[in-house]
């Protein structure tokens, strides 16, 4: 449990626990051996969090035995709510394609309901600030590590930005909270460690590059400094003027350093578009919730199902296309596993429906109006940590509009949830009691949602490592690993892609069809994956299935380049001239420089496609081709030397 907050900041044990909280929420920073395609769930947060769930279930057993839990009126209808929410995310298995991803999205909010009403006690608090400091020592040590080892940041630039971007939102939640800690702290030492956690806290953030997460934490802060400034009184007046000097000094300082001295663009640079012209970021973003819409209108009162997003995508493209065939004008992440709608509110309203939706908002809805009634009994007068935890979590709203994590990633919804039940603590500290827990109550679902959840995790984890060793494994071996992989995740796409390539290279065609086909139904089907099934199929001697597999293909992906040059080269195998050439024009009426280039590509090879794209600058060289990855297949070897 954490330690109180009487105890003194030099006792190293009393860092120890929330510093291994944070290592485990922070554990996705380290490399670890993974399979080429991870399972559709995440799981290794969540694994992690579960044993330390467990462990801090029992200890609870000791502390509860003979009192209940106390529970606040704004507490218990919070909760209330959060478990209804919950309940019906779980009751959507009936009408999801994707059981397994129902139970982890119904988990995930169980564990947020647990941790709620842990960290609603005050004592607490000192705990969630440790917590809090060691979470940003760990992230900001990675990320100035990883900028000052950049060689060529076109390189890394992807790889930091989804490394980051995944703990950026957890950053700009706690970044208000560390500065209102700062105000209140009574030592000049500990006031010196949050202000240089907290600058550190947003000096990461920038240097994660995420768009999102910087414009939350502005907000976040936007709000939190005039609260204070105008509505916690004179004394705090000077002090605050000097935090809100620091933290424009950092921002302003960081962003120029990044322009005038750094290969590493600033943040600012892709805000206002001159790092990405194209602006292929916000375009994607624009996709994902067009296709969150369409989701919605199929079925807009129960949705399709809770974590069912990536599992839909496929009809939700066929179904945009028909209604949207010229725009986009190119086919958006045709090679790229869409699997979030970087938008939590819609991606909720998606998958839950009107319904869903509603439950989803109604106990915000009742901590706003509670909260506002505790500014009336004030006078409208707010204290640094109030302004701080509100300033967090109005952060964490705004992040959610473009973010793919939110409380997708637990070690976000982790730390939201944290935030909210210290501020529900500190704003009823003496507000009456609407109910108390049975002694047992809490320290049962705290144990049995962790094991539940750590269950889910550890089939994922099992089934991703029999993957990683059917990967590396000799021809006689892999199948025993793949079948062991499926028996622990029936529903794990990435494995049915991986086999089906294995079967390929060692000529069982068939097989290989099979197990594509299978990919694509569980969520595998980009461009190429239609492609080589495809292929598979023609191997096989199946021609006319394989040009069903194209046309299916080009039904999800109508403005696709790279689809109607195979298709027209397949035709003309096929001895079909004419219907060849109108795929052709398709392709170049779409792309010129793009279907000529893959016009090339696919029939005389890459040597022969490059040197003409030498010659003419209208031909697209085969490393400019798009989808790039699936240009590779049609590269020759490097002969031996």
């Amino acid at each position: 449990m954490p330690p109180s907050a009487s105890r003194s900041d030099s006792n190293l044990l009393a860092w120890a626990y929330p510093f291994l909280l944070a290592a485990g929420l922070c554990s996705l920073l380290a490399t670890y051996p993974h399979a080429s395609i991870r399972p559709a769930q995440p799981y290794k947060v969540e694994l992690f969090l579960s044993a330390l769930g467990i462990i801090a279930g029992v200890l609870l057993l000791t502390k509860y035995r003979r009192n209940g839990t106390a529970i606040t009126i704004t507490l218990n209808c919070t909760v209330i709510c959060f478990l209804i929410f919950a309940a019906f995310s779980a009751v959507s298995s009936l009408w999801a394609d994707s059981t397994a991803g129902v139970i982890h999205h119904s988990l995930l909010w169980l564990f947020y309901i647990f941790v709620l009403l842990l960290f609603s006690n005050a004592s607490t608090t000192d705990f969630a600030i440790k917590l809090f400091i060691s979470i940003t020592v760990i992230i900001s040590l990675f990320t100035i590590v990883d900028h000052f080892s950049v060689v060529d940041f076109a390189f890394s630039e992807g790889t930091i930005r989804i490394r980051y971007g995944k703990y950026a939102e957890m950053l700009v939640t706690v970044l208000p909270l560390l500065w209102a800690a700062a105000l209140w702290s009574k030592t000049k030492r500990l006031k010196m460690l949050l202000i240089t956690a907290a600058s550190l806290n947003w000096l990461a953030v920038m240097l994660s590059l995420s768009r999102g997460a910087f414009i939350a934490g502005i907000a976040g802060m936007a709000f939190f400094l005039p609260a204070v400034l105008i509505f916690s009184g004179k004394r705090l007046r000077r002090p605050a003027l000097m935090i809100a000097a620091i933290w424009l000094t950092l921002t302003i300082g960081t962003q120029a350093a990044f322009t005038f001295f750094s290969q590493v663009p600033s943040t600012t640079a892709y805000i206002s578009g001159r790092v990405d012209p194209n602006n292929t970021n916000v375009e994607m973003r624009k996709f994902t919730w067009q296709l969150a819409f369409t989701m919605f209108r199929q079925k807009p009162i129960l949705g399709i199902g809770a974590d069912n997003f990536g599992v839909k995508v496929t009809e939700a493209r066929r179904a945009f296309r028909v209604a949207s065939p010229d725009n986009p004008p190119t086919e958006i992440a045709e090679d790229y596993l869409i699997e979030r709608a970087h938008n939590e509110y819609l991606q909720v309203l998606a998958e839950l429906g009107i319904i869903g939706f509603i439950l989803f908002c109604i106990p915000f809805a009742i901590f706003k109006l509670r909260f506002l009634g505790y500014l009336r009994r004030r006078r409208f007068r707010i204290t640094p940590f109030a302004a701080g935890a509100i300033g967090g979590l109005s952060a964490f709203a705004i992040s959610s509009l473009t973010s793919s994590f939110s409380f997708r990633s637990i070690q976000n919804g982790f730390v939201f949830f944290i935030v909210l039940g210290l501020l529900i603590g500190h704003t009823e500290k003496r507000t009456r009691t609407g109910t108390r827990l049975p002694a047992m109550a809490l320290p049962a679902l705290v144990i049995a949602v962790s094991i539940a959840l750590g269950i889910f995790s550890a089939t994922r984890a099992t089934a991703e490592y029999f993957v990683y060793r059917a990967e590396r494994a000799e021809p006689q071996n892999y199948e025993e690993q793949f079948r062991n992989a499926f028996l622990f995740d029936p529903g794990y796409a990435g494995a049915y892609y991986i086999l089906a390539g294995r079967k390929a290279a060692d000529g069982e065609n068939e097989a290989a069809a099979n197990n594509f086909s299978k990919s694509v139904e569980l969520g595998i089907a980009t461009s190429d994956t239609f492609v080589q099934l495809a292929r598979s199929h023609e191997m096989s001697g199946a021609a006319n299935v394989a040009e069903d597999a194209l046309l299916r293909g080009l039904r999800i992906y109508p403005r696709s380049v790279y689809l109607h040059a195979v298709y027209a080269e397949f035709l003309r195998k096929q001895g079909r001239p004419d219907e060849a050439r109108r795929q052709e024009e398709a392709a170049l009426a779409i792309n010129s420089k793009q279907a000529r280039g893959w016009l090339l590509l696919l029939r005389d090879g890459a040597t022969t496609a490059f040197y003409a794209a030498e010659k003419d600058t209208d031909i697209a060289k085969p490393a400019d081709l798009r989808p790039a990855s699936a240009v590779t297949q049609y590269v020759e070897p490097i002969p031996y030397q």
